[in-house]
């Protein structure tokens, strides 16, 4: 039994038809597949931009940080060469500006021991105030020599500590500590924030030790922690 023409050219239409579709088809799988590849790498490149600027920022954030780090070296005397050479590694020698030969533990109580005093206390009020503490003989509640900020305060309340040091009340060439006015400024000026100030405020209370012949100095354990904390 033959089949007549008409059916024949329906039988090749549907079979045109079912290729055209499936052409079809196929080039949209191809272009949905190509679109998705287009997306993945648009996202990759995206991440790929902001991981780089958080590793500029980063990079930036290291270099201010060095750069005041050096900036408060300097401003303390350590030289050049010291600053370019030293690691946690090296033997710290006695003639190094303020670093410690031995470790110093900082003490805990308000209270402070100096020589020639039975008990000496710094007040967190006078330290946000003046930048340092006075020693009180508690017996006999006599003044002794105290530190030379004080004594500028006294003679002139309005004076800028930070700005009138002259050379021979620079910081003291003694290993364990800092001259307490010399403390304050190089503290303060990162006090930037109410948490900070609280920070500081313990340092020189805490760190703060009396020296011979009058005046206190804050010891390197305690400026350091602060310092660490601060900045």
């Amino acid at each position: 039994m033959s089949h007549s023409p008409r059916q024949s050219n329906c039988t090749d239409d549907l079979q045109l038809t079912r290729l055209r579709d499936n052409k079809r088809r196929s080039r949209q799988r191809k272009r949905d597949y190509t679109a998705s590849l287009e997306t993945k790498l648009q996202e990759l490149q995206s991440r790929g931009v902001q991981a780089s600027q958080e590793v500029q920022l980063a990079a930036r954030k290291v270099v201010a940080e060095n750069a005041r780090l050096r900036a408060l070296l300097r401003h303390v005397h350590v030289n050049e060469k010291m600053i370019e050479t030293w690691s946690p590694n090296d033997d710290v020698t006695s003639g190094s500006p303020f670093l410690p030969t031995e470790p110093t533990a900082v003490q805990k109580e308000h209270t402070l021991s100096c020589p020639g005093v039975r008990q000496s206390s710094c007040s967190r009020k006078e330290l946000d105030k003046k930048g340092g503490c006075q020693d009180i003989d508690k017996t006999t509640n006599l003044v002794i020599p105290h530190c030379k900020v004080l004594t500028r305060l006294a003679q002139d309340p309005s004076t800028d500590v930070t700005q009138s040091m002259q050379e021979d009340d620079m910081i003291e060439e003694e290993s364990g500590g800092v001259e307490c006015s010399r403390a304050h400024a190089m503290l303060m000026q990162f006090a930037t924030t109410e948490e900070k100030l609280d920070v500081v405020s313990e340092a020189l209370e805490q760190g703060c030790v009396g020296k011979k012949g009058g005046g206190c100095k804050v010891l390197n354990e305690a400026l350091w922690k602060a310092m660490d904390e601060i900045t």
